[in-house]
């Protein structure tokens, strides 16, 4: 098999093959074990830099394959100038769900990738949302707990899930996302000391944003905030929320952000 990594082209010995089945779909997917050389430092040092998740694509096949580096590599010298990488790569499935349903909203992802690890499973997303929708998923992530998520058309049912660091941008009115979550963490689930303190955290959240809409409200109405102000006056109150276990980025363009993730 010959493959492409950025503008590099190489054909690798395959060490070891086998067939896993893909948890989003049923497909029959390739996990392989490869070895490729590099005779000058610079190739050397450049192979270094790749890490989990770097993207390959198989130029054999028609239309190509794309597959990702995982697990565990290593690069080994014979006193030449000569080194040998040792990879495991995997095959790709491209998945798109036909909607994405995060607790209350449901929402048609304009790009998304998801990647398993075991049974857990790990996923981001690019989304158009309304203003409305937007206002419904600061709430739904500043609320802190994990939320019902189900992707249309494949696998795995209804998952409880957890944002990761979400990023979001307005233009216009119109609102942007890369929305990332992974599956809860089970041992997170169970009850402990501090699970009291917990709760009344959770609860914390909603009620300080009722006081913030009272509050901006009665200021809108004497001519003392104007909508933008508001806006940045929530924005504001839900990232100082005590329990703030999500930290939500307003960024310039978030575009860069789904490019700048390469897993």
């Amino acid at each position: 098999m010959r493959f492409r990594l950025e503008d590099q082209e190489f054909e690798p010995v395959i060490a070891e093959e086998e067939v896993f089945v893909s948890p989003s779909t049923g497909a029959r997917l390739r996990r392989l074990s490869i070895e490729f050389f590099t005779t000058d430092e610079l190739n050397r040092r450049r192979v270094g830099r790749y890490r989990t998740g770097t993207l390959l694509t198989a130029l054999d096949g028609q239309p190509s394959s794309s597959w990702r580096k995982i697990g565990v590599s290593s690069s080994r010298n014979d006193g030449t100038a000569r080194w040998t990488h040792s990879w495991e790569i995997e095959e790709v499935e491209m998945v798109m769900p036909s909607t994405l349903v995060v607790g209350s909203l449901s929402l048609k992802p304009e790009r998304y990738a998801e990647s398993w690890i075991d049974e857990k499973l790990d996923l981001r997303c690019f989304v158009s949302v309304t203003a409305a929708e937007n206002a419904e998923l600061i709430r739904i992530i500043a609320d802190g707990r994990p939320v019902v998520v189900s992707r249309g058309g494949l696998s795995g049912g209804d998952r409880e899930m957890v944002f990761l660091s979400p990023v979001w941008s307005e233009n216009n009115g119109a609102f942007q996302w890369v929305l990332h979550l992974e599956d809860k963490d089970e041992e997170a689930s169970r009850p402990s000391a501090g699970a009291l303190e917990m709760s009344v955290r959770h609860h914390a959240v909603p009620y300080l944003m009722s006081v913030v809409d009272e509050l901006t409200a009665l200021l809108v109405t004497k001519g003392l905030l104007s909508g933008p102000e508001v806006d940045a006056l929530k924005e504001r109150a839900i990232q100082a929320a005590p329990n703030r276990a999500v930290r939500m980025q307003r960024v310039e363009k978030v575009e860069r952000f789904w490019d700048g993730q390469p897993e």
